[in-house]
């Protein structure tokens, strides 16, 4: 069994890569910091000594980084059974206070990472005839938020994204799922005072996507939605 998580060594990511490490799989694990992917490869390998971890370095931003990442893991396994698609990033403002080139690069990364990483990947995955592919989005996509407008638009077009990809492969026996969580504790909050024990935990997601996973070959989760207790979060 072999894993492809994106932006693996922080947060949900790095959550997802020990959940799926302690299920057995292979890893590639993939993040802008060599030497972040490093440590965290290190650490995979003391307590699983028997699994291949790979380590790559790439920036999702870049059309470059992300066919390379795509075609190592197509010549060195043929493919995956499971792709995390982990990376994106939180931006704060209002319609019409942020320039244009803003909403661009909240697409490239919220978006288009997901988007140029998974395409590559689908002739395998249709030729297996499983599988299983994770979109993480976002709550937003349920509930708007006007002081975030760029990022909750890109998340509306990764979901609009996820939801037709989810139709084009569930012929082929691969089971597209939405993860939508609400605030999670991850250090995109550090400095800030919050609440953060009632927030959604990395290992909620991470406990999610291998529960998902588990299911038997005839049910699937489409999109699963993870809320903080703590309902002003």
């Amino acid at each position: 069994m072999r894993a492809l998580i994106t932006g693996a060594t922080r947060g949900i990511g790095r959550a997802v890569a020990h959940a799926l490490a302690k299920e057995g799989y292979d890893l590639a694990i993939t993040a802008r910091s060599l030497s972040d992917l490093e440590d965290l490869r290190q650490e995979l390998r003391g307590i699983y000594p028997h699994l291949e971890i790979i380590a790559r370095s790439a920036d999702l931003m870049e059309h470059y980084d992300i066919d390379a990442l795509a075609q190592t893991v197509v010549q060195h396994w043929g493919g995956v059974d499971v792709l995390v698609n982990n990376v994106g990033a939180y931006t704060l403002g209002r319609l019409g206070e942020n320039e244009p080139r803003e909403l661009e690069t909240s697409l490239k990364v919220n978006l288009l990472s997901a988007y140029k990483l998974t395409l590559p990947l689908l002739p395998a995955f249709k030729a297996q005839g499983s599988g299983h592919i994770f979109n993480i989005g976002s709550i937003v996509t349920r509930q708007p938020r006007v002081e975030a407008a760029n990022y909750t638009i890109a998340k509306f077009a990764l979901d609009g994204f996820t939801k037709v990809l989810a139709e084009e492969m569930r012929d082929h026996g691969v089971k597209v799922c939405s993860i939508l969580p609400g605030s999670v504790n991850t250090s995109s909050w550090d400095g800030i005072e919050a609440p953060k024990e009632t927030f959604v935990q990395p290992e909620d997601v991470a406990r999610s996507i291998v529960a998902a996973i588990q299911l038997s070959s005839g049910a699937w989760i489409e999109e699963l939605v993870i809320r903080p207790t703590d309902r002003n979060f």
